[in-house]
């Protein structure tokens, strides 16, 4: 209810400012004679001061309330000019009257445009013919209505979108730093997630060489309680390894529907516009601009009621040329300005002198002025340089070494009211872009909080889920400790607690932004020493100084045997393999190869197989791409199975950015 009185009140405003409008130019100058004031711009000017002080010492009263005393000072201004007819106004002239009211188009444009921009526009037209009143008028009181009307409610209109561009520009300037610091923590998140990942694989790693450490004791044990002490412990570490298959599920999964936020590139320097359609049509309007203003201004004659059309061709032709020149109008706007000022001042330079001193409101610029000022307003990329070149057009139309207030009025009009025209186009248009780019920033950052959510439900789960794999794990290591002989319990707990630590810098990963410390890389020599024990020989061949590759390409090396010699004891149990590094100036290159299982039963575990997270290799490709290297895997011809990588000897990080990457 309280906005439909405001909007009312609003309405109530408008139709005050019009009637007031009218009234002082066109219901006022019926009771005044023809000529020109006796006191000249004077009067006019005094009001515009004196209506400026007002407004300005009035910022806190409302705006009705303000506008109460404009109308005050402007009555007592209709009433001088009604009680001395023909000393502050004229009929013909009535510009004395308009200037006290410029202040106040000016409060009222900008008020009402931050309300409602089209109405505002709406209101600005109706003024504006109302002002100038085409039907009956003359050039000064044309121009005056121009100058006095509309070119105030335009910069009012200027001066409001600036405003809200620059609140725009504030507020999108804070959403970049949020956005910016929501994309830091959705890199760190991400961090996290892929330490998680690859500390998974290594648990992995542990729990299925408990399972195969159980499943040998099962199979050589010598008495029952023995067998079944291992089974249970083989049975709790394959169900380990399924729950950690369901985690890395968890932990990888990003739900369908949802993409990755799109992440902005580094802000670009907006280009030049490219010479297009629009532009060629503008040129062809501004020819056409051309022709008809020069013949309109040739043929014009006041003392003849019988206009007679003149086309004064060798003008045109003087012309054509800037107005051809309009096709750089949004590239190079600059350009269009100065090439009309260079045709102006040779306008100036071949005029009679007689011209160049009279009071005849004729200026001494070419047609296409006003498309010329309009396009540096609302192109220009500098606005300093546009702003001291429409001043210099401005001035050189005015003609100051013969000031006649008709000619400094009608050139204020013909350059100035189109160069403010461009001003609050040009505004308006970098409002909308700045609304525009402001709202994809909205919905890239509600995007990355909905990810951030995510990705933090997602650690949630995977705490839980790591919870009770380390309960298993615990359970598989009280039980182990009733095997026998000594030697394999020993090795089974050795291998539990290197999981349960794992697992707790795993959970560490989740939980914060530290890397967990996870203490000396074991060497490729300690993975086959590992794998033997468990029935799976490797030979091992080692060429060049391993010492000499930077350690993030070791740790990747260490990662690549270790995943390869996991999956031939889960899926080639008893198969032959080979492992040969070789280190060189350039490069590592890793290849690791294994045979067709032995025929008959083997001496695998299908448990283990089946429990395995299956995206143990696209962790290794994706630590590989990494580092700048290839990794080739697959089937060979002979049944076996190949994994081939080449990593180059050194990236560019440092021994703690290689403790980072593990």
């Amino acid at each position: 209810m309280e906005r439909a009185r405001w909007s009312s009140r609003e309405r109530v405003l408008d139709g005050a400012v019009l009637l007031v409008t009218a009234c002082v130019a066109l219901v006022v100058p019926l009771w005044l004679p023809d000529g020109r004031p006796a006191h000249g711009p004077l009067a006019g000017t005094a009001g515009f001061v004196v209506v400026g002080c007002v407004l300005a010492a009035t910022t806190r009263l409302r705006l009705d309330a303000r506008f109460g005393l404009v109308g005050v000072v402007v009555a007592g201004m209709a009433g001088w000019a009604l009680l001395a007819p023909g000393a502050v106004a004229t009929a013909s002239d009535p510009t004395n009257l308009l200037m006290p009211l410029a202040p106040a188009f000016v409060l009222h444009a900008g008020h009402r445009y931050a309300q409602d921009q089209r109405w505002t526009w709406g209101v600005t037209g109706v003024l504006t013919v109302v002002a100038v009143h085409p039907w009956s008028t003359t050039v000064p009181t044309a121009a005056g209505g121009l100058v006095y009307v509309a070119a105030p409610m335009l910069f009012g209109c200027y001066l409001a979108a600036r405003a809200q561009l620059v609140r725009t520009l504030t507020e999108r300037a804070e959403e970049a730093e949020r956005e910016r610091d929501l994309q830091a923590g959705r890199s760190r998140t991400e961090e996290r997630l892929r330490l998680a990942v690859e500390l998974h694989d290594t648990v992995t790693h542990r729990v299925s060489l408990m399972v195969l450490h159980a499943g040998a004791l099962r199979v050589t044990a010598a008495d029952d309680t023995t067998r079944d002490t291992a089974e249970h412990v083989r049975a709790t570490g394959c169900d380990a390894l399924v729950e950690l298959r369901d985690l890395i599920g968890v932990l990888r999964s990003r739900p369908s529907g949802a993409p990755a936020p799109e992440v902005p590139g580094p802000p670009v320097a907006p280009r030049p516009p490219r010479i297009g359609r629009a532009d060629l049509r503008a040129a062809a309007i501004a020819v056409l601009v051309t022709v008809a203003l020069s013949a309109l201004a040739a043929s014009w004659n006041p003392a003849d009621a019988a206009m007679r059309l003149v086309v004064p061709w060798a003008e045109i032709a003087i012309q054509l040329p800037v107005a051809a020149a309009f096709v750089l109008r949004r590239r190079h706007p600059h350009l269009v300005v100065l090439a009309v000022t260079a045709l102006a001042l040779a306008s100036v330079a071949a005029a009679p002198g007689e011209l160049l001193t009279s009071d005849v409101p004729l200026l001494l610029v070419p047609a296409v002025t006003p498309l010329a000022t309009y396009a540096v307003g609302a192109y220009s990329r500098r606005p300093v340089v546009g702003t001291a070149l429409v001043l210099g057009l401005v001035t050189l139309a005015a003609r100051p070494w013969a000031p006649h207030l008709p000619v400094i009025t009608a050139a204020a009009a013909f350059v100035g009211v189109p160069a403010l025209l461009g001003l609050s186009v040009g505004a308006r248009r970098r409002v909308l872009a700045a609304l525009t780019e402001r709202a994809e920033r909205a919905c890239r950052a509600r995007a990355l909080l909905a990810d951030r959510a995510r990705a933090d439900e997602r650690a949630r789960l995977g705490e839980e889920m790591h919870g009770i794999v380390a309960g298993r794990v615990r359970d598989m290591m009280a039980r182990a400790t009733e095997l026998a002989p000594a030697e394999a319990a020993t090795e089974l707990v050795a291998n539990g607690q290197r999981a349960l630590d794992e697992l707790t810098g795993l959970v560490g990963a989740l939980r914060t932004d530290q890397v967990p410390v996870t203490g000396q890389l074991a060497g490729l020599a300690w993975l086959a020493e590992e794998s033997a024990a468990v029935g799976v020989p490797v030979d091992l061949v080692e060429e060049g100084n391993p010492a000499a590759v930077s350690p993030t390409v070791a740790r990747t090396t260490h990662r690549i045997v270790g995943e390869a010699l996991t999956n031939v004891r889960k899926h080639a149990h008893g198969a032959s393999v080979r492992v040969r590094v070789r280190y060189s100036v350039e490069c590592v290159r890793v290849e690791i190869r294994n045979d067709r299982p032995p025929p008959g039963p083997r001496g695998g575990d299908p448990d283990l197989a089946a429990g395995g997270s299956g995206t143990g290799l696209l962790g290794v490709r994706h630590r590989v791409e990494l580092v700048d290297g290839t990794l080739r895997a697959g089937p060979t011809a002979a049944g076996g199975f190949t994994v081939d990588a080449t990593l180059p000897a050194y990236v560019p990080t440092s021994t703690s950015v290689g403790e980072r990457s593990r």
